[in-house]
């Protein structure tokens, strides 16, 4: 039985004629007829006194038109609160956060100003369950195809060192022995660097490690000392005494990639992308 059917049903049922209903309906009258007795086999009851072509709604018939009104209103209602909960889920965006993360709160805050019913959900371990992954990966790597490069920045190296202070670069190489300030084993920008290092046949040795990047900035500007810094997502460093120094052991640079979920799709996170793309593009043009 068909929402469809008892609508249909009420409405010949209003004029006890079918051509009528047809035509205020704008189908052909064999179809409304098809489905009434469709309606009368499943119930299993005829519902209208048939003389020729005459209709007339019998006991079984008026008593399902007297109930039918308010059955059909509430089922309306139902299908559009289930519609609304539907859609109240597409304006909910997860967004793993493996780069970039000091950008994303004003990001977030500036988006919301205009759409205040889209909710986030910031997730900082992969769970599958996420619509945007921010990540990064050196600018030498090849990106994947759908991937949206967000920016392009360099890597400096944030040091306090006094005889770096009239420097505007350092060779890696005469740090060999010094200890640094990071991200803990296992992060991508951790493991970015690394890769780095080994390349130029460095052994890193970390005396200070932490999972969150804003704390890492904070252990840089309280301690100082030597710690890899990207240029523009890192935001500032508080401490005068700390300098950002150009790297001259060879290019060194990372790419800022949204990644969209191919399996999660809506308005919402469409307009949101968009969105994202446009907001760095004119922070670039602030950096």
């Amino acid at each position: 039985m068909e929402l469809l059917q008892l609508k249909y049903f009420c409405l010949v049922a209003k004029y006890e004629n079918m051509t009528k209903a047809a035509k205020e309906l704008h189908i052909v009258q064999p179809a409304i007829s098809q489905s009434i007795r469709r309606l009368e086999k499943e119930m299993g009851v005829q519902l209208f006194d048939r003389k020729g072509k005459k209709l007339s709604l019998n006991k079984a018939g008026s008593y399902l038109y007297e109930t039918l009104p308010d059955i059909i209103t509430k089922l309306d209602s139902l299908k559009n609160e289930v519609n609304k909960i539907a859609e109240k889920d597409k304006q909910k965006i997860a967004i793993l956060i493996e780069a970039s993360s000091s950008i994303i709160p004003n990001l977030i805050s500036s988006y919301k100003v205009d759409h205040q019913d889209v909710k986030f959900s910031l997730l900082n371990q992969d769970f599958n369950q996420w619509d945007l992954c921010i990540t990064s990966q050196t600018s030498s790597e090849a990106t994947q195809e759908g991937d949206i490069v967000l920016l392009e920045e360099e890597i400096l190296l944030a040091t306090d060192d006094e005889k770096y202070r009239e420097e505007t670069q350092i060779d890696l190489m005469k740090l060999k022995d010094q200890e640094l300030i990071g991200l803990r084993e296992g992060r991508i920008f951790r493991t970015m660097t690394d890769n780095y290092l080994d390349q130029l046949g460095i052994q890193p040795n970390y005396s200070h490690e932490s999972d969150n990047p804003a704390m890492v900035r904070e252990i840089i500007d309280a301690l100082g000392g030597y710690a890899f810094y990207p240029e523009k997502t890192w935001g500032d460093i508080h401490n005068p005494k700390i300098k950002t120094l150009h790297i001259c052991n060879g290019s060194f640079r990372r790419k800022i990639i949204l990644k969209v979920n191919k399996k999660k799709s809506s308005q919402v996170l469409q307009e949101f992308v968009e969105y994202m793309v446009q907001y760095y593009f004119e922070m670039k043009k602030l950096l």
